[in-house]
């Protein structure tokens, strides 16, 4: 039998990869490999990091499937979470685009995050199939690192426990329906306090109770190696513009700064008041974010 010439086994094997699609779910075995795409930029990515880490890359937990774009090589080159919340990494255009189509074509999906000028073909692949953005924010990506001055030294700041469930739920609840229209407590109670005491259960929630009265609460959301990613920010509106906030937010950061090198968080791009304290900070801004509520 005549040998198949070098060029020609070169053409079928790149059919043969052309073939195959360049997206597929992520299993338990491509976890190492994610991680490892992710850790490129480990602050933009420190949620879906931080949630692989902690969670699995395949968990009912993360309330979404990752997914997973692989060049002509086989080599990963984008990473999508594609559920509830939506989120993706890639400086690849077609990995976009597929990780834009997935997205219009699941039910569930009701948040998506990205860098901005990403998000712009997500809407379009979103408006294409009628479901528009019924919200649309626009955040700051800032870390802190060691080097970072902030105020700190404010007694009383801890882990939260059960006891504080019920104070730390209606909290959140009242953020969460700040920012996008909708009560979790009239949507799915049990499953919104659940998540919640989830959280306070793996010491990922930090209050200051003062007189039986929640003062100040943060989630410590997602952490990788390398970095903390704290949301739910809240300060009692009876006791604002008295310190708090600052005070707890520094407090905070020591103890976490000295378990890694960085935290971060997002500050709404209309917050100036919040851009100056992080500024003033020499807090390290990564770019400005689109977030769509369906």
């Amino acid at each position: 039998m005549t040998p198949m010439p070098a060029l020609q086994k070169q053409s079928l094997a790149k059919a043969a990869r052309s073939d195959r699609s360049p997206v597929r779910i992520l299993e338990e075995s491509d976890t190492q490999a994610a991680l490892n795409y992710l850790s490129t930029r480990p602050i933009s990515t420190v949620i879906m990091a931080g949630w692989i880490h902690e969670r699995g890359i395949v968990s009912e937990a993360n309330r979404g499937t990752f997914y997973g774009y692989f060049d002509g090589d086989g080599r990963l080159d984008g990473v999508a979470l594609i559920g509830r919340a939506t989120m993706f990494e890639t400086q690849n255009e077609r990995a976009l685009q597929e990780f834009a189509e997935l997205a219009e074509n699941c039910e569930t999906v009701t948040m998506v995050m990205g860098e901005k000028e990403k998000m712009e073909v997500m809407v379009r692949h979103l408006v294409r199939s009628n479901r528009k953005p019924r919200l649309l924010y626009h955040d700051l990506l800032y870390e802190f690192n060691g080097t970072n001055s902030l105020d700190h030294g404010i007694e009383g700041l801890r882990a939260a426990t059960r006891e504080n469930l019920e104070q730390v739920v209606a909290a959140h609840a009242q953020m969460v329906l700040a920012e996008t229209g909708v009560n979790p407590l009239d949507k799915d109670a049990d499953g919104f306090r659940e998540r919640c005491g989830q959280r306070i259960d793996r010491n990922k929630v930090w209050v200051l109770i003062r007189n039986g009265e929640l003062i100040f609460k943060a989630d410590v959301v997602a952490e990788t190696a390398a970095a903390f990613y704290l949301e739910g920010i809240w300060v009692n509106p009876a006791e604002r513009s008295k310190g708090y906030g600052t005070s707890c937010f520094g407090e905070l950061s020591a103890n976490l700064l000295a378990k890694k090198k960085s935290l971060c968080a997002f500050v709404d791009n209309s917050d100036e008041r919040a851009k100056r304290f992080y500024t003033r900070s020499g807090a390290r801004c990564h770019g400005l974010f689109a977030k769509i509520y369906l």
